[in-house]
């Protein structure tokens, strides 16, 4: 997972690849953040329609930010502490990145 930061403003929230919890079709850590990320790609889709660009494709889902609008911040920060919240629980299966883009 890569979070794209550009000073405090989060420019980018992304997810890659499978968690490697368990077979195919039973990995829960890998549903989970499936689950977190697709809820909040429909939330963003429905509350910023023209403030981010949406990716969900194969095993890659994002979201970028076009603004630095205090409300859509406020969104992909607390994507960020989910995501973060899970990484803690699964430290052997998920990695959170944050970076300056």
């Amino acid at each position: 997972m890569n979070i794209g930061v550009s000073g405090e403003t989060i420019r980018s929230v992304s997810v890659s690849g499978h968690a490697c919890s368990g077979e195919y079709g039973q990995d829960l850590v890998c549903a989970g953040v499936s689950s977190i990320m697709t809820g909040a790609l429909n939330a963003l889709d429905i509350l910023f329609p023209d403030q981010c660009r949406l990716v969900m494709s194969g095993n890659r889902m994002e979201a970028a930010a076009a603004s630095g609008n205090k409300q859509l911040q406020a969104v992909l920060r607390a994507i960020e502490i989910q995501l973060e919240t899970m990484a803690e629980q699964f430290p052997d299966n998920i990695n959170v990145i944050r970076k300056e883009v």
